[in-house]
């Protein structure tokens, strides 16, 4: 199969197009470096030994879009896996602007790209963020992906500007799958905070981000690099430890979970057009926050934390039912909790060396 990959050179795009390759089929990556590098596709290539395309292209500029196209059409296409976006929470709450303009017109001219290809098969990168925070857990698909805003009760709106970008990305992909039930075949894939890297140890978050709400994997390494404390919000929640719960998937299991939506997608829209189709990706497992610093700390990763007080917003566990990705796409994550711990750390020492 020969895919587009937007945002490829990401951190949840780059581990995708490792395992697209290692399956055989071949890609082209759509990417305006401005949360990676273009280094990281030398990486790519080298450590997949495949001829990958690469485009220099802000998505949410459709000009710029309509600037490749041409370039585009050399190649028939059989799906587009739609990472780009900006997606840091805490962020989002202080440019929300930002946020609404790059991750809804990014969706509308990929979407646009989708048709004027006759690729209609489309894989959309959602979040967990997307669920009421009183959703009963685990959290299945079918929980309406919304939640009423505490400042503006009569508005619908998700936990912050990126949830709510992602709640309105997948209105707009069901709005379409409603109106030409003929045409689309799309797949939503909404993570539970992946974490973990790569074996190569050469693909991971940057180690210099300052952005607040960072996934805890993240910050745990940001930290120890700038020498600073990790907090931990809150100690006197109803779990096991009185920290807060997490399911936490290595970034591989989902970069296979893309490939087994891909290939799901393939065979399905053959036979029949498939629609809309939603999957939580993540393990079903829980994670404390001291549970994570502590297998850090067994494995010598020192880290110098803190107790504080609790966040807004901030739940006492969240963590996913992925039956319906096990059933329907026959995916299932392959890797423990040590290994994504084990992995953080090689990356870590990979970067410093």
């Amino acid at each position: 199969m020969r895919f587009i990959v937007t945002g490829g050179l990401g951190y949840i795009g780059a581990h995708t197009v490792i395992e697209l390759c290692a399956q055989g089929h071949s890609v082209t990556i759509i990417d305006d470096c401005s949360n990676s590098s273009v280094d990281t596709l030398y990486r790519l290539r080298r450590i997949t030994d495949a001829d990958i395309e690469f485009y220099n292209a802000d998505l949410s500029n459709k000009k710029e879009l309509i600037n490749i196209y041409i370039d585009l059409t050399k190649y028939k296409y059989d799906c587009v896996i739609h990472f780009a976006a900006f997606k840091n929470v805490g962020e989002s709450n202080e440019k929300p602007l930002e946020y609404y303009q790059n991750n809804l017109s990014s969706l509308l001219n990929i979407l646009w790209l989708c048709q004027t290809l006759n690729c209609m098969n489309l894989i959309f990168s959602s979040s967990c963020t997307v669920y009421p925070h009183n959703a009963p857990r685990p959290l299945t698909e079918d929980v309406p992906a919304q939640a009423s805003s505490t400042r503006y009760s009569t508005i619908v709106t998700g936990q912050c500007p990126y949830a709510t970008s992602k709640i309105m990305c997948e209105q707009i992909l069901h709005d379409i799958c409603a109106a030409e039930p003929s045409l689309w075949n799309i797949v939503v894939l909404r993570y539970f905070n992946p974490v973990g890297n790569h074996d190569s140890g050469l693909f991971g978050d940057s180690l210099t981000t300052t952005k607040p709400n960072m996934n805890l994997f993240t910050a745990i390494l940001n930290n120890r690099q700038a020498d600073k404390i990790t907090y931990i919000f809150g100690d006197d929640y109803p779990t096991r430890d009185g920290t807060a719960i997490r399911d936490y998937i290595h970034v591989m299991d989902v970069a296979d979970a893309h490939v087994k939506a891909a290939e799901w997608l393939e065979r399905e829209s053959s036979n029949k057009v498939t629609g809309l189709e939603v999957f939580n990706i993540g393990t079903g497992n829980g994670y404390s926050v001291l549970e994570v610093i502590n297998k850090f700390i067994e494995n010598g990763f020192h880290i110098k934390y803190e107790i504080a007080g609790r966040r807004d917003g901030d739940v006492a566990e969240v963590y996913a039912d992925c039956t319906k990705a096990n059933n329907i796409l026959e995916w299932r994550p392959k890797y423990s909790f040590d290994k994504m711990v084990e992995d953080s750390i090689f990356y870590y020492w990979s970067m410093l060396s």
